[in-house]
């Protein structure tokens, strides 16, 4: 494989995996893909934390919730961040932002993947 293949699927992955946690903050699609359909494993240590926050919201808030309110719940929860790790969380709360929810309708399309493999296989796509 080339360089540029093997940068294009990091970059592939890195889109991706914040589309679908852009995704994870719906309510309707977040009740349709939590749990084993979409576990902390399949995302980068950085964004299983925003992860862990959208749980912790959706128990607490019940309702769809905003990049902007998960930004300040994870910032607030976390007092003892680095300088450092706030700007890592910036930068991919901007990537965010600008990220399409992945549409409910293509994880019902790929439900003969059977659960969590869906996303596994999104995340992992091989060019």
């Amino acid at each position: 494989k080339t360089t540029l293949n093997i940068v294009t699927r990091q970059i592939w992955r890195i889109y991706m995996e914040l589309s679908l946690i852009r995704s994870m903050m719906n309510k309707e699609f977040y009740d349709d893909h939590r749990g084993a359909r979409c576990p902390d494993r399949l995302f980068s240590k950085d964004v299983q934390k925003i992860k862990k926050t959208i749980d912790a919201a959706m128990d607490r808030y019940a309702r769809t919730v905003t990049p902007d309110e998960v930004e300040a719940l994870l910032l607030s929860n976390n007092p003892a961040m680095t300088t450092s790790e706030k700007q890592i969380f910036t930068g991919l709360f901007q990537k965010i932002k600008r990220e399409a929810p992945m549409g409910g309708d293509v994880a019902q399309e790929a439900k003969p993947l059977s659960n969590h493999l869906f996303y596994f296989q999104l995340l992992y796509w091989e060019f």
